[in-house]
């Protein structure tokens, strides 16, 4: 699905500050007026500090985070908090099908507060690599999928795991290697579009008889069974599978609409209700696609039947002749039986 890039706020210590609670943010503001010799740090101006502070490692940025195990944690759960207030707010949610369909899946809003989420979270796992994985790393590296594949964010969720389906292999639960490793496998198939590398990668991490539906959707999507994908993508709980298989909702319906043009003259309309994204009118569909189908009654008119005509009889026309006798009517090509004698 082609998606705005996202877009950095100015001023990301703003939204820092506005996640933390009304005691904290008063303290803070009293930190920050109080006479220097009556200054004490409080754990939340420290740590809202810090986040202003840390950079990135892969820039050469400030490092403190990286040679920090308490910093790293410290960190961690300011992240973890400040995604709650995001979350609360209801800026950070995963698409719903009418917005997938109509293809702002997500506002600038919700990416904007997201991508600070995202951009705190990149800054520690650059702090983390350096390290041999262990039971945080893994739990960090976990939240940065479930955060970024919930609002599309792809930058973050395939480096991410990548890293847990390499490195921290041997960390994951089976139901850890199952969730991240379904969610790379529909990425590569539905963006990326790359069909046989995302059956490689399914074979490779993840079981044909416990991850049977990971299996379905891949195949549905490669043979281009848009009635078995849109059944499954209606259907499919996990907000964020579905979150990736909206990125390729564009693609399957204009499908969709191209093999019903071509080999339907009508259809059901409750039968063709199956073939839309849950809650997508018929209104909404025919305004989105252009199409001039019409519905009558209970049924779609994709293409009208030309009447047949039926074959021309030609007839001979009538001819005036003359002969000894005087004038008679011959058809024209016949024998003049007078002059046959």
């Amino acid at each position: 699905m082609a998606q705005e890039p996202l877009k950095k706020p100015s001023r990301p210590e703003c939204f820092a500050e506005s996640t933390l609670t009304e005691k904290q943010k008063q303290q803070a503001r009293k930190e920050r007026f109080a006479p220097e010799n009556e200054r004490s740090r409080s754990p939340a101006l420290d740590i809202l500090a810090a986040h202003r502070k840390y950079g990135f490692v892969s820039r050469g940025e400030e490092s403190r985070l990286q040679k920090s195990v308490q910093a790293q944690r410290e960190y961690f759960d300011w992240i973890l908090e400040t995604f709650r207030q995001v979350e609360k707010a209801g800026l950070a949610l995963s698409p719903s099908s009418t917005e997938a369909f109509r293809g702002g899946a997500w506002s600038q809003q919700s990416s904007a507060n997201s991508e600070q989420v995202l951009t705190s979270l990149r800054k520690l796992r650059e702090a983390l690599l350096h390290q041999k994985p262990c039971e945080f790393s893994k739990k960090v590296y976990l939240f940065s999928v479930r955060v970024s594949s919930a609002v599309g964010h792809y930058q973050t969720y395939v480096p991410s795991i990548q890293y847990l389906l390499g490195d921290a292999r041997m960390l994951l639960s089976a139901t850890e290697r199952s969730e991240v490793a379904s969610i790379l496998v529909l990425h590569v198939s539905h963006r990326n579009e790359r069909n046989s590398e995302a059956l490689d990668l399914f074979f490779t991490h993840l079981d044909a008889e416990k991850d049977a539906r990971t299996l379905a959707t891949v195949l549905a999507w490669a043979q281009g069974d848009y009635h078995a994908w849109m059944s499954l993508y209606n259907s499919e709980s996990d907000h964020l599978v579905f979150a990736v298989m909206s990125m390729g909702l564009p693609r399957m319906m204009q499908h969709m609409v191209a093999c019903f043009g071509d080999s339907f003259f009508t259809y059901k309309m409750t039968d063709f209700k199956e073939c839309l994204p849950k809650g997508v009118t018929w209104e909404a569909f025919k305004e989105k696609y252009g199409v001039t189908w019409e519905l009558e009654d209970d049924t779609v008119h994709i293409r009208r039947r030309q009447q047949k005509k039926g074959p021309v009889r030609k007839v001979a026309p009538v001819t005036h002749a003359s002969s000894s006798n005087g004038s008679a009517l011959y058809l024209e090509g016949s024998i003049d039986l007078e002059l046959a004698r």
